[in-house]
């Protein structure tokens, strides 16, 4: 059975089991969120070059050359030793919320006043109350002033509760930035988005970047959600179609708007642009539709380099306050 060092005890892990699945069954106190990889909460760290690769993908380089890695996506039987980070992995930098306005009946925006984060469009920070409520949110939009994040709402949620409650003015606690779903400049590549939800925000935010670039080739969003009225920034997205600057394509599973397409957005994007040989493709969303795009777009030709993924988690969860 695969073995590996944590901070000088030894971990006997099942076949198959993962460096985070061991430690917690193990009974190590070790911090973790979604199992996904989306939260990043559980990073740990191991000698630098050993971590596979399917544990530090969506990682900065930064800290990928520090020896950092999630527990949860690597398999136990790849690592020989593990410890817990010394330093704090990503800067915390006090919030204040300064607008909530709703997008959908599920979605809300929020827009938060920041001091000192170093972030853009695209990618991730982990927003946490006062009351020790921890959830992670893709950056949708980005000025000096903040930055903007669309929330969906779910019943009895532990983030969802906070901010539905949260006055205007009040203090949150934001760390990060993390991930590398962001535009990557002005290449000539066409640029194909598909995402699901509120999956769109970081797809909001790289076609935001893209335009202000000037990209010169095309650039195809496809947004799906349950229904028509899960869909959300219509206008937005038709006004940037009317004037030439995307390709926006509606897709619901329950469709009650005659402009609403019914079925998958992934679907939907492959029937149009069958052949993705030189495309640059982002998939945000549901997990399950990130993977079964993931394998499509690269099936359709699209480079492994080209495509980047970032898959939202359904769950809020609740940390100690320290």
């Amino acid at each position: 059975m695969p073995t590996f060092q944590f901070e000088g005890s030894t971990i006997v892990a099942e076949d198959g089991e993962t460096v985070l699945s061991a430690l917690v069954r193990h009974e190590v106190s070790v911090d973790y969120g979604c199992k996904a990889g989306a939260c990043q909460r559980c990073l740990v760290c191991t000698n630098a070059g050993e971590a596979p690769k399917a544990s530090t993908q969506n990682l900065d380089d930064s800290l990928i050359e520090r020896g950092y890695f999630l527990a949860c996506q690597a398999a136990a039987q790849s690592i020989s030793e593990v410890w817990t980070p010394s330093d704090s992995a990503y800067p915390s930098h006090p919030a204040t919320l300064t607008e909530r306005e709703w997008l959908s009946p599920t979605v809300i925006r929020i827009r938060l006043e920041t001091v000192g984060l170093a972030a853009r469009r695209g990618q991730c920070i982990r927003l946490r109350s006062s009351c020790g409520v921890v959830r992670s949110y893709s950056i949708a939009d980005r000025s000096t002033e903040g930055l903007e994040l669309h929330v969906r709402l779910i019943p009895g949620g532990a983030m969802s509760e906070v901010l539905k409650a949260l006055a205007l003015g009040s203090a949150l606690q934001v760390e990060g930035p993390f991930g590398k779903c962001t535009y990557k400049g002005n290449d000539g590549k066409p640029l194909l988005l598909i995402g699901s939800g509120t999956g769109l925000a970081p797809l909001w935010g790289v076609i935001q970047d893209a335009i202000s670039a000037g990209h010169s080739a095309r650039i195809a969003l496809f947004h799906g959600a349950a229904t028509s009225e899960g869909l959300y920034f219509r206008k937005e997205l038709e006004n940037l179609q009317q004037q030439g600057l995307i390709h926006y394509v509606s897709c619901a599973d329950h469709v009650n708007d005659e402009l609403d397409r019914l079925g998958s957005p992934l679907k939907h994007a492959l029937s149009e642009f069958p052949d993705l040989e030189g495309w640059r493709v982002y998939l945000c969303g549901h997990p399950q539709l990130v993977r079964a795009a993931q394998k499509a777009c690269f099936l359709a030709g699209a480079s492994l380099g080209d495509i980047h993924a970032d898959p939202f988690v359904d769950q809020s969860f609740v940390t100690e306050t320290s």
